[in-house]
């Protein structure tokens, strides 16, 4: 057997793989830019090799026996790898590459950076496809090292070394309500945690605002969390009493849309630092040095975050 894994090259594969496509050996050569001598000298070397005709005479040209037509899909197969190892060493190409793009953020990110994100992607990597993960505190370490992850989003610390990040943008919060609530346009802290809060969290206890309001002194009462924010505005049109937490940004995105209000708590209310964090051994990676630049890109002329 290793005897004959030396006999059988990349070229023959190739051979072997333009003949299934062209049943011609003229057409081959000329494929290949080889003489027809040299593609009928492999032919042969291949029906040694694999103890078979491989491909027989016809009318039409040179059809595949029983065994070439099995064997077809598998030496496509090695040479799609092959290929796609070449291109691995020779660095990544964004018109041509085709992949799955993993970025893990939360559901506030991926409102931030997807819209710029994917305009971008089509026009440079149009090929490619965006999959976004759900960050799980739990499970971060796990993804990252099983290389599942390309990009992690997120203003939370992650609990794992072996991390290199970049800051992406600051966003500032601000209160969300229903146009029915009654509370003035800008309140202080103490009247803000008399309020009724529902609250957008993936932690089973606290949250952001309340690990925040807890290092100040401060406690609010919430009487609902759930993992997606994006349920919160709807949750305000049937309860007008309550209020939502939520980045600035997306408070006047929502604002815009006539049915919510926007107040603002203090001068000097929570904000945060947004990162990109990636593994340190895909730092110079080219898919890797690509992609942050691509997403660090989306939030350079973002009127509504700061860098």
């Amino acid at each position: 057997m290793i005897s004959q894994l030396r006999e059988l090259d990349m070229h023959l594969l190739l051979v072997f793989q333009s003949l299934s496509q062209t049943g011609s050996v003229t057409h081959t050569a000329e494929k290949m830019r080889l003489s027809q001598g040299a593609i009928s000298h492999s032919l042969k070397k291949l029906r040694e090799l694999f103890g078979d005709p491989l491909f027989v005479r016809s009318p039409s040209g040179l059809v595949p026996t029983t065994k070439a037509e099995q064997m077809a899909a598998q030496v496509d197969e090695i040479v799609g790898l092959s290929q796609s190892l070449l291109t691995g060493l020779a660095g990544f190409d964004p018109p041509s590459a085709e992949r799955t793009i993993t970025i893990a953020m939360s559901d506030v990110g991926a409102v931030a950076t997807l819209p710029t994100l994917l305009r971008r992607m089509a026009q440079e990597a149009p090929h490619c496809r965006v999959m976004v993960e759900q960050i799980r505190q739990h499970r971060l370490a796990e993804l990252v090292e099983a290389v599942e992850i390309d990009l992690l989003i997120t203003g939370l610390q992650p609990r794992m070394g072996g991390l290199r990040q970049q800051k992406l943008y600051r966003h500032s919060y601000a209160v969300l309500a229903s146009r029915e609530n009654t509370l003035p346009a800008s309140i202080e802290l103490d009247q803000y945690c008399r309020q009724k809060h529902v609250s957008a969290s993936t932690a089973r206890t606290g949250s952001i605002v309340d690990d925040w309001l807890k290092r100040r002194g401060w406690q609010r009462q919430v009487v609902l969390t759930t993992p997606h924010v994006l349920t919160l505005p709807y949750l305000l049109d049937e309860n007008p009493e309550l209020v939502a937490t939520v980045p600035s940004f997306l408070v006047d995105k929502l604002v815009a849309e006539g049915r919510y209000r926007r107040i603002d708590v203090g001068k000097d209310f929570l904000a945060m630092d947004i990162f990109q964090y990636w593994p340190d051994k895909f730092h110079h990676d080219t898919f890797s040095c690509w992609l942050r630049e691509v997403v660090r890109s989306c939030f350079l002329h973002h009127s509504e975050l700061h860098m």
